[in-house]
């Protein structure tokens, strides 16, 4: 076969481009270098595996750096930069072009995933929202009667839970005849847990307040 014209090089080039994905060098990054010591052959295969996926597109930097790091990390044989940085440029007397992706993808499913360590525990935002007591909500009527029922149907404390409870009820109620003109699809249900929230976003404050006035 001849030398390709530089059009067909382009064709080539392009076609690469267009099904290349990153299977390798997903699996050069998450998982762990356990290959045996005396394993020059399969780390040979995995460099030169990664290199025919990659060399001469626009993964190729990331790929190459993504083997540097796994070459790095290798828990059993002990591998100096320089010889990483040799082997990624060699040719090895051809034998880089008869090792293809499927080799390295081979040794790589072989290995054991890293672990991923578990995230720190989140700090609780604002752990004291100072919420009111049940004797601090002064409540009347109907939506007293609602908040004593809540408060029985819940194993929380008592808080804006169940005021935003009340509210929904009480939105339910007069829903039929209160309205608001939304300018858009007419008429909506008022909804008072809604409206509470609107002003100041959270609204834990509105919430609180809202049904007593």
């Amino acid at each position: 076969m001849g030398k390709l014209t530089a059009d067909q090089k382009m064709f080539k080039s392009a076609a690469r481009e267009a099904t290349l994905d990153r299977k390798i060098i997903d699996l050069l990054k998450s998982r762990r270098n356990t290959l045996p010591k005396k394993s020059y052959a399969a780390w040979r295969d995995i460099c030169f595996g990664t290199f025919d996926k990659y060399r001469g597109t626009s993964l190729e930097e990331e790929a190459r750096q993504a083997f540097i790091n796994f070459s790095a990390r290798w828990e059993i044989g002990v591998t100096k930069d320089a010889e990483i940085e040799k082997l990624w440029n060699s040719e090895d007397d051809g034998k880089s072009k008869r090792v293809k992706a499927g080799s390295a993808i081979f040794h790589l499913n072989k290995l054991p995933p890293m672990v991923v360590p578990a995230p720190p525990p989140l700090e609780p935002e604002n752990a004291d929202l100072g919420l009111p007591s049940a004797d601090e909500i002064e409540l009347t009527g109907l939506a007293a009667r609602l908040y004593s029922l809540l408060l029985k149907a819940s194993d929380r404390e008592p808080g804006n839970l169940q005021i935003g409870g009340v509210l929904v009820a009480l939105s339910a109620l007069i829903g039929p005849s209160a309205t608001i003109e939304n300018g858009v699809a007419g008429k909506c249900c008022t909804n008072l847990y809604v409206l509470s929230l609107v002003p100041t976003a959270r609204g834990k404050e509105t919430i609180r307040t809202l049904p007593s006035t």
